[in-house]
């Protein structure tokens, strides 16, 4: 969270047009529902997530490509880990994200301060939890499927981009 995914894939679109941007299914939630992350039950937050998996893969599959999106379901499992009896949502996540094949994932770490957006949850030591979700989840991504490309991007906007391309 809070890390310049969308200021990222702003810049991207702009040099591929060609490329659709599918917003983050969890942001789409949040505003059509008016959740409040910061203060959501955990009931709550397990048929979240589940709505969130849903939102992610409709958008995925009746999205024509190329697209991008700033979110993939290694975030959203990420997320799921803290629902109550997380077992099952854990399962339905995993379901999805052990079938899913990205041709390219880029990672950005969370290298700029964490931003209150009004949305976003504002704890920086969650963040890093989150973050090290991520990367666990990427790791075992890249064990199961070696063909796909895990590229970190660091830097300003203008250099993150650059990278990316050089990938595309």
């Amino acid at each position: 969270m809070s890390v310049g995914k969308t200021t990222f894939i702003e810049a991207f679109t702009k040099e591929l047009p060609e490329y659709t941007y599918i917003k983050e299914a969890a942001r789409e939630l949040i505003e059509e529902k008016n959740i409040d992350v910061n203060n959501i039950s955990w009931r709550e937050l397990a048929n979240f997530q589940k709505q969130i998996v849903d939102r992610q893969t409709i958008n995925e599959v009746f999205t024509k490509a190329p697209w991008i999106t700033d979110t993939t379901f290694s975030d959203t499992l990420a997320y799921a880990k803290d629902a109550p009896d997380c077992e099952w949502i854990v399962d339905y996540v995993e379901s999805y994200y052990n079938k899913k094949i990205y041709d390219v994932i880029f990672y950005i770490p969370p290298e700029i301060e964490l931003e209150d957006d009004g949305v976003r949850h504002t704890d920086e030591e969650y963040r890093m939890l989150i973050d090290e979700r991520i990367k666990y989840n990427l790791h075992s991504l890249a064990v199961k499927h070696p063909n796909v490309e895990i590229i970190t991007l660091t830097g300003s906007v203008r250099e993150r981009v650059d990278i990316a391309l050089k990938h595309i």
